[in-house]
């Protein structure tokens, strides 16, 4: 690939993502980065009715998580479960209070809990999977979003952005 089309395919994806944020379409909407709040509750809310545990969804770990009451649920039930503790509403609650987390806590992972009930643990590590790859896919757009941005102000040239961007696709 020549630099030129290494640019504009940097540029091109960076325009995409602006679009898809809504900075270019003169909309009053602005979309999130990839996220699925569904599949994120589904693995908290399996957590917390004992559907499954952290090491159950390995490699999952708490940094996959976009949503951040999400990654300290997920957090505080690793630790749990490295200490050997029940993880549940009331020991979840316990960690995230000992962790500095404030609010109603019961209340919310409750509410985490009760998302889907009965959930088997085959779709539980199937949202598993979708959360580590919408995170690789956040990885990308924030080193795209960097290249792009350096590659402007002409702190690097196209060979440094082709590399950088190679570390992050592999």
């Amino acid at each position: 690939m020549r630099d030129a089309d290494l640019l504009q395919a940097v540029r091109g994806a960076m325009a995409h993502e602006i679009r898809m944020a809504g900075l270019l379409a003169g909309g009053d909407s602005v979309h999130l980065p990839p996220v699925d709040g569904d599949a994120e509750q589904t693995v908290v809310g399996a957590l917390l009715e004992t559907h499954a545990r952290p090491s159950d969804l390995a490699p999952l770990t708490a940094e996959h998580f976009y949503g951040l009451f999400a990654r300290e649920v997920f957090a505080a039930a690793t630790e749990l479960e490295r200490r050997g503790s029940v993880i549940d509403v009331e020991t979840v609650a316990t960690e995230l209070h000992a962790r500095g987390v404030r609010g109603p806590l019961s209340e919310e992972l409750i509410h985490l809990r009760d998302w889907q009930p009965f959930c088997l643990l085959e779709h539980v590590r199937q949202s598993a999977a979708r959360i580590i790859e919408l995170h690789r896919q956040r990885q990308l757009i924030a080193q795209m979003q960097r290249v792009d941005a350096d590659l402007r102000l002409g702190a690097i040239d196209t060979d440094q952005a082709r590399a950088r961007l190679r570390e992050v696709i592999g």
